[in-house]
């Protein structure tokens, strides 16, 4: 017979927890950077900026939905899409974006327009400790991809500014 969704699920992968970019390991993005259009200025800024600046990801995955949470030097970002459904989002470059499992990946696709595709595609490895992350751009001309890897982490201190506990 045909399996339930939550039979099926237990054998998918879940990438739920607290990762942090582990900048020894991981490629830059400049390759990225430098094929959607930035300056070389603004490129040299971003490399300076994420060198000076730990990046954390905090990712919560269900059955139907995965919602990512971005902590970096530029700021703070939610992203929440549900799998099998493009969804669209709003931004100086409108995107459609969609969830999928693939395997033993998570991969989220982002139609960036222009013929361009992102693909940003997580497995796990070392047990669960590790994330490889390879973000993978797709446009008329070239592929690039690029390898970060994230590891298992505590959630990123907070400032004291947003602290809820201060009584």
């Amino acid at each position: 017979g045909a399996l339930t969704r939550r039979q099926r699920v237990a054998g998918e992968p879940n990438i739920r927890g607290t990762w942090r970019l582990d900048k020894e390991r991981s490629d830059p993005i400049d390759p990225y950077l430098n094929a959607m259009g930035l300056c070389q200025i603004a490129i040299d800024g971003h490399l300076q900026k994420e060198g000076a600046t730990d990046t954390y990801y905090t990712i919560e995955q269900t059955a139907s939905t995965l919602v990512i949470n971005k902590h970096s030097w530029s700021g703070a970002s939610r992203r929440e899409i549900s799998f099998g459904r493009v969804q669209h989002e709003p931004g100086q470059i409108a995107k459609k974006v969609s969830a999928s499992i693939r395997g033993d990946a998570v991969v989220v696709t982002t139609d960036l327009g222009h013929d361009r595709v992102l693909y940003d595609i997580k497995t796990l490895h070392e047990n669960g400790a590790a994330i490889k992350m390879v973000l993978q751009l797709v446009t008329p001309d070239e592929q690039i991809d690029i390898v970060r890897w994230l590891v298992k982490s505590e959630p990123p201190q907070q400032d004291d500014d947003d602290d809820d506990d201060d009584a």
